[in-house]
Parts: C-alpha cells; structure tokens; sequence
C-alpha cells in the first residue's frame, strides 16, 4: 500500500451543493421565502395571545367614574392591563369588515394575483421589467409592488379601514372607562405588558 498522496483517489465536486451549513434551509423560490417571513412574524407575536387576560373578567361593566382624573387612570389601567384583548377584538373586526364588503374581497383576490404573479416571475433570474426605459431590478420590482399595494389598499379600502379604527378606539374607550380589573393584577401589568417584551 502506497502512501503517496498522488495515488488517492480523485473525487470531483458536481457543484451542486453550496451555501453556508448552519442549519438554516435556503428558500427554494419566492413562495417559501414569503411564507418563512410570515410565520416568523406570528413566532414573535404570539407572546401577545399568551397575555389575553379571562374574557370573563373583560366582560363585567362597572359604574362610570364621576372625575375626570379617575376616568383617565381607568383608562390608561386597562388600556394596558387588556390590550391583548383589545388588540384581538380589533383585528377580528376589521378582518370581518374587509372580508363583508365585496369591494375588498375583489381588491384582495386581485391583489393576492397579482402578488402570485410577480413571485413567480422573480423565480426568473434573468427576468428583468423595463418601464419607460429604465429596467427594474428584483428589489426595485418587490419596492414598486409594495407601494403600489399600499395606494391600491388606501384608495379602495382606506374610508373602511379608518372607520373601523375609529369606532375601535371610541369601543375600547368606552370599555375602558366601565371595567374595572382586578386590583391584584394591576401592579403586574407593566411586567407582564406584551409591547415590552418585543
């Protein structure tokens, strides 16, 4: 048996395997890029449904307070003691305002086509968009789409959106002002406060 190194085998690389080994899978196309973010997004805000005080205890109404300082501190308790639950109560109303009005269903499926369509040509690495001369690269395409999505969602369902958040904010203001939450929580709350945790 030899022990020259030139007598070794020769294995070639077939170039198939590349990027670095750190235990993170490289996105395959655009899709499973979109979805990694996505589920990112819902990892780091789920600590925010863990806070969602007993809806029981959301529920019960109080007397009104007569003085404006208490009325004031009621609502920057609960504000903060039951915005996790406001932030829910929110989000499910506005979801169901958007997905009620077919204006918004149509504006949504086109907009979830197009967002389809674009992916799936950014898959494409030689794909490249000229307009009015000047071509569009991957980042100017995604920057482009996203302001145009933004317009599209303020033209067509900006007056519902901000109507909805305006009925929202008098809603929890409300509420607010006629809960009393348990007087032993109330310390806890600036520990506990999702926002802080982010």
């Amino acid at each position: 048996m030899s022990s020259d190194p030139s007598d070794l085998p020769v294995v070639q690389s077939t170039g198939t395997i590349g990027g670095s080994m750190d235990g993170v899978r490289v996105p395959a196309n655009q899709f499973e890029l979109v979805k990694g973010i996505v589920v990112s997004q819902v990892n780091k805000y789920s600590n925010i449904t863990k806070t969602v005080r007993p809806w029981r205890e959301f529920i019960v109404i109080a007397r009104p307070p007569t003085s404006a300082d208490i009325i004031i501190k009621k609502i920057q308790t609960n504000v903060t003691y039951y915005q996790s639950n406001y932030l829910m109560l929110v989000s499910g109303f506005m979801m169901l305002s958007l997905l009620t009005t077919p204006s918004c269903i149509v504006l949504f499926g086109l907009l979830g086509a197009g967002w389809a369509y674009l992916l799936k040509l950014n898959e494409d690495p030689n794909y490249m968009l000229v307009v009015a001369g000047v071509p569009l690269g991957k980042n100017q395409r995604m920057i482009a789409a996203s302001l145009l999505t933004g317009i599209l969602i303020l033209i067509f369902a900006g007056s519902l959106i901000l109507s909805v958040l305006g009925m929202s904010a008098v809603g929890v203001a409300c509420h607010a002002v006629l809960n009393d939450p348990p007087t032993s929580q109330i310390e806890n709350v600036e520990e506990d406060d999702p926002i802080n945790q982010i």
